[in-house]
């Protein structure tokens, strides 16, 4: 017997052949004689080999293999099932017990199935011999919420390759809310009550199935009852007094594991159960939220519920609801208000008004429309405004999020904060609804080693009028100075952003990160403890609606903008 590699003989000992029945052997057990790579030739000199009455035999027997492992083994079209929500591509559900899905180009030796997530890698599945072509195997993920699943595959005749997907397991379950206070006791029936959800649901078909109205204990017919939506997550059901009127014990049941989650596909759990006592006739409020109305400018925006009233003259409660996103000054009285922007341009908002006469509400809506008109759009919103040393040059940096008849900036620097100087100016976009990033490189700084200089921005309009950026300030070093790089993604996020932070030279105790509206409306805040280089998961955001919303951090003393799209 003579196993070569490359034609350089590789020595074979007894203990590597074994038989059962002295006619079929086994060679093996080479260990990592066979590893490396080459060309492998395994000969049998048959002269050398007799049978049981003596004959030799005559010629060789050979085979012949190579080991290359220079080839990348590609691992493609990852899928796990089932993908629920809307999208069944987008790794958002809501199981934990997945079947992963998975094309390999080659025959791989073993395939491996790990889960990734903040507590390391977890195995989650072996695969051995596995043959080229489609492949798909069932997982029992350890834990919920963000993670991705590795796949690690070793090919038959070497090579490897490796794979991750990004997973979303959402273990909140969907849940619901009366927006009527439990257990009251009222003079006359109501007709109306408003329900929200905690999530935009995947399909509200079967509402009216799914709830139950009893009086009594005893069931009372649906007829009449029907829902509508007001919002992604709020819905009326009305109709109620064409089931029941007389006085006694109403409860109103609403059956949750039959809807789930727009995005993750997660289901409800359990009821949401409202009870209330009809004692005699009163007669209910009459909401009426004004008429639907058209905004022109950026203004604060008062709402009208005035002409409401009650029929048996009983004092009355305002109660608005407004849609996500907008802040009412005052939700309790007959005329809130709230502040319009540049960014509500083109968008309607909804209101529902509730008037409550202390036993019976009524409800209504008005409708809020922002067209603004040309003059009363700000001439820019600024997002950032930075400056960093390179070398001898300082680095001016800006980002505007719209601009409306802006002709150009022109950068003044200063070194004491008050008397400014021009140094250059660069054209603007003009009129836009887009984000727009600029810079301008100060060459004169070269002087000023070991200065403090200060720099702000001119913003001129096409018809000469000029407004003023904030200030930002940085002294002037020799050498070479290594910045911060600080990024956020991925943008357009679903539900959770990392925050990569890399060459920061000072940290601050202060140094925290926060995401807020395009209104300027704090949503979140979180403190960074002395960073370095690092990479932060911000997984603990709040259930935010689909659309822009600003990240802002303040790192090693400077601050950092982006402008982040909620899918």
């Amino acid at each position: 017997l003579h196993l070569t590699r490359n034609g350089d003989v590789i020595p074979i000992i007894y203990n590597q052949l074994s038989n059962t029945d002295l006619k079929t052997w086994l060679a093996g057990n080479f260990g990592t004689s066979t590893y490396p790579e080459g060309n492998y030739e395994f000969t049998i000199d048959m002269s050398g080999v007799k049978d049981k009455l003596g004959n030799f035999g005559t010629g060789t027997q050979k085979i012949n293999w190579k080991v290359d492992r220079t080839t990348t083994l590609q691992i493609t079209n990852v899928t796990i099932t089932p993908d629920r929500g809307y999208l069944a591509t987008d790794g958002i559900t809501a199981d934990q017990n997945l079947t992963v899905g998975f094309n390999l180009s080659d025959a791989a030796s073993q395939v491996v199935l790990y889960q990734k997530d903040l507590g390391g890698e977890k195995v989650l599945a072996t695969l051995n011999n596995v043959a080229a072509g489609a492949v798909s195997t069932p997982i029992t993920l350890a834990t919920a919420g963000n993670m991705s699943i590795k796949i690690s595959a070793v090919g038959v005749n070497g090579g490897s390759g490796n794979v991750e997907k990004t997973l979303f397991i959402d273990a909140v379950p969907l849940s619901a809310k009366w927006m009527f206070a439990n257990n009251q006791q009222i003079t006359r029936q109501v007709d109306t009550i408003p329900v929200i959800f905690s999530n935009k649901l995947l399909g509200n078909n079967g509402l009216v199935t799914a709830t139950s109205f009893v009086h009594n204990s005893v069931s009372l017919s649906k007829t009449g009852i029907s829902y509508r939506s007001i919002n992604d997550t709020l819905y009326e059901v009305s109709g109620l007094r064409s089931a029941g009127t007389a006085p006694g014990n109403y409860e109103l049941k609403l059956q949750l594991p039959t809807f789930s989650k727009y995005l993750s596909g997660k289901n409800g759990e359990g009821e949401v159960i409202l009870k209330w006592t009809v004692l005699s006739a009163n007669r209910a409020p009459v909401a009426n939220a004004g008429l639907d109305t058209l905004i022109t400018k950026v203004d604060t925006v008062r709402l009208n519920g005035l002409q409401s009233y009650d029929p048996d003259a009983d004092p009355v409660t305002y109660k608005w609801i407004a849609p996500e996103g907008v802040v009412l000054l005052d939700s309790t009285s007959a005329k809130p208000g709230f502040v319009v922007t540049a960014a509500d341009q083109g968008k309607t908002f909804t209101f529902l008004l509730i008037v409550n006469d202390g036993s019976l509400f009524s409800t209504a809506r008005v409708k809020v429309t922002v067209d603004l008109k040309a003059g009363d759009i700000l001439p820019v919103t600024w997002l950032t405004f930075t400056g960093k040393q390179i070398g001898a040059d300082v680095l001016i940096t800006w980002a505007t999020a719209s601009e409306f008849n802006t002709r150009s900036f022109v950068v003044e620097r200063s070194l004491d904060g008050r008397n400014f100087t021009d140094v250059g100016a660069v054209s603007a976009a003009g009129a836009s609804v887009n984000t727009n990033n600029y810079n301008y490189t100060d060459r004169n700084a070269m002087n000023l080693e070991g200065k403090m200089v200060y720099y702000r921005l001119r913003q001129v309009d096409k018809d000469g009028s000029f407004t003023y950026s904030s200030i930002v300030s940085l002294p002037i070093k020799a050498g070479k100075v290594v910045e911060p790089i600080v990024k956020a993604y991925p943008n357009p996020f679903v539900q959770t952003i990392t925050l990569q932070v890399v060459n920061v030279i000072t940290t601050n105790e202060n140094d925290q990160v926060a995401l807020y509206t395009i209104n300027g409306k704090l949503l979140y805040r979180r403190k960074l403890a002395g960073l370095g280089s690092s990479t932060i998961l911000l997984k603990d955001l709040p259930n935010l609606r689909p659309g822009m919303y600003v990240l802002q951090t303040s790192i090693g003393g400077k601050h950092y903008n982006f402008k982040m799209e909620r899918q």
